[in-house]
């Protein structure tokens, strides 16, 4: 996993995902977009478009490279002694910010 750390006051890390869990992710979404709800009551900023996808995340490429990248991260910060805590981790929420071109 390709990833870069920076220490800025706090930790910021910038990791890079695969091309096909991207892709995975947008064509899952397109097959649910109709059926999710808004998460915009919910949240602090106000797009057109922001629809929960908690329970479908689960289902994509994408969420083993997330967990795998907030791990690393974990460990990242139990290195610089900034994290002492559980290593288990559980997606409570998750959205989709729906934007388009322009």
């Amino acid at each position: 996993m390709k990833s870069q750390t920076n220490l800025f006051g706090r930790v910021v890390k910038r990791y890079d995902m695969p091309l096909e869990a991207i892709d995975d992710l947008n064509i899952k979404y397109e097959e649910h977009r109709k059926e999710l709800a808004s998460m915009g009551p919910r949240l602090a900023g106000r797009l057109e478009s922001e629809l929960e996808f908690t329970h479908h995340i689960s289902k994509t490429i994408i969420a083993k490279h997330m967990v795998d990248c907030m791990n690393d991260y974990i460990e990242t910060l139990e290195k610089v002694n900034l994290y002492k805590g559980t290593k288990e981790l559980e997606i409570l929420s998750c959205w989709i910010n729906d934007m388009k071109e322009g």
